[in-house]
This record gives structure tokens, sequence and C-alpha cells, in this order.
């Protein structure tokens, strides 16, 4: 019996996915990668396709972004992006987050994962509490 595996689902449309994270207020994982980078496919094979990444991914917009493309050359430069494979975390309005370089094994991008989750987390409840707070003199 064959049982399928959950792999990350990535969009390859860079500004829809900004717009949808912002409208669904989840972070964003960028994944700079290159056809011709056998790194960057060992990633999607290795890493991407891991049943907890996955998983963890449905809390992210995840986007694929091609360094060789025209689109993805100008994002590389919008993020001083210079290496395959690459993450980029960022928070739904674009604050950016940790970065992750070099193929990396799963158990090292998902503690990432986990970290950049935390710092959103970190940064709602400081908002919250900014918004919320009443000034004593």
């Amino acid at each position: 019996m064959d049982v399928e595996r959950e792999t990350v689902e990535f969009s390859t449309d860079y500004d829809e996915a900004t717009r949808r994270a912002e409208a669904e207020n989840k972070p964003l994982l960028l994944f700079f990668t290159a056809q011709n980078c056998p790194h960057s496919q060992a990633m999607l094979a290795d890493a991407f396709s891991n049943e907890k990444i996955a998983r963890l991914s449905r809390q992210f917009v995840c986007v694929e972004i091609d360094v060789n493309d025209e689109d993805g050359e100008k994002i590389c430069e919008e993020f001083g992006v210079n290496a395959s494979p690459t993450i980029q975390f960022a928070t739904s309005r674009g604050v950016l987050l940790q970065r992750l370089t070099r193929n990396q094994p799963a158990a090292l991008l998902e503690r990432q994962m986990e970290a950049a989750l935390t710092s959103v987390a970190w940064r709602a409840a400081r908002m919250e509490e900014g918004s919320n707070s009443t000034f004593v003199r």
C-alpha cells in the first residue's frame, strides 16, 4: 500500500504570496533556488519532503524564487541574497527574520521554522501590549 507523503507547497508568484501572507497573517518562508543548483534540488528532495517540515510549512506562506529568473533576480537584490539555496524568513509585513544558507538538514530547518514562528508570535504580543497599554504619569 502506497502512502502519499506530504511535501511543502510553494507558490512561485512572489507578489501574490506576499498579499496572501498579509491577508492570512502568516509569515513568509522564501526559498531562493536555482534549477541547475544541486544543493537546492537536494533540499527540495530531502528537507522540504520531510513530513514535519511539511506540517510546519502550513503555518507559513512558502515561496520558491528562481534566482536565475528576471523577477527572481530583482527579489534577490531586494533581500540581499547572492547564493542558492537560501531560506529567508519574514513576517507577513516583510520584517526580516532569520536566514539560512546552503543545503540544510531537515532538523535544522525545523528548528529555524519554529524559531521564526516564535519570533512572529513575540512581535505580535509586543504590538498587542503597545496598543493596549495605558500611559501613566
